[in-house]
């Protein structure tokens, strides 16, 4: 509406200014050089009137759809996560008291953060989900599937499930309820990574490598982190989804 009088006082001044300039009435009264002088600046008035409505109407559209975005609870994109985006986990680890994490292998988070799995555990709460490398059996499994989709040497998820669980016993030993691994028995949809109040996640597509797909920071409080901690609750607590990596035996 606000838009529709802005348009409509801006149309008056420059009609005024258009009629203004070619009445006879107006320039004997006031003079040819005044009249001509005051249409113009009415003119130009109504003109500079029409770019601001137009320069507002589209700031203003794209103010709502970043308020649109921020409502949701995003609060950044990237375009890689992993080692892309290394430091943007490291600050947020330092403070959290629990991360919840979904993946396929985690071979980063493992290399990154190995030797300070039994320190994470004194500090925080850790559950991770990885793919069970042997479900639904060893000849066809969902990880020698993904491996397929990124390009990988098959065995490559595999071997980096079977490395993370060896590199965390200590820490699942000495802090048992801190420390737990349970194995998806089914596809992972997205990568999650949750601190506290907020989470990292993103997509997984095909033909390229995880650590190259995008990521997006949410925020607590706002319908997508309900939503995607309730899935990775979901993941956790159904006994069909996901089992104890204690469980699973060995791939080949």
């Amino acid at each position: 509406m606000r838009y529709a009088i802005w348009f409509l006082v801006h149309l008056i001044l420059v009609i005024i200014g258009f009629m203004g300039a070619s009445s006879p009435l107006l320039v004997t009264i006031v003079g040819k050089d005044l009249a001509g002088g005051a249409s113009a600046s009415l003119v130009a008035a109504g003109i500079s009137g029409f770019v601001l409505l137009f320069h507002n109407f589209f700031i203003d559209s794209r103010e709502k759809k970043i308020n649109e975005l921020y409502d949701s609870g995003m609060r950044a994109a990237f375009d890689g996560r992993s080692i892309v985006i290394k430091s943007e986990y490291a600050t947020r680890l330092k403070s959290s008291s629990r991360i919840d994490v979904i993946g396929f292998g985690l071979s980063s988070f493992r290399e990154d953060y190995g030797d300070k799995f039994t320190l994470l555990a004194r500090s925080m709460k850790v559950r991770i989900l990885l793919l069970d490398p042997t479900f639904p059996n060893f000849d066809n499994s969902y990880a020698d599937q993904r491996d397929l989709e990124e390009g990988n040497s098959r065995g490559t998820i595999a071997r980096d499930v079977e490395a993370f669980i060896a590199r965390s016993s200590e820490a699942r030993a000495s802090h048992p309820n801190n420390f737990q691994i349970r194995l998806l028995r089914c596809l992972p949809s997205v990568n999650y990574f949750r601190f506290d109040n907020e989470l990292l996640w993103g997509p997984y597509l095909v033909a390229n490598q995880s650590r190259n797909m995008p990521t997006f920071l949410v925020a607590r409080g706002d319908f997508l982190f309900d939503r995607l901690s309730d899935h990775f609750e979901k993941l956790w607590n159904s006994d069909d989804l996901s089992v104890p990596c204690e469980s699973t035996p060995k791939s080949k």
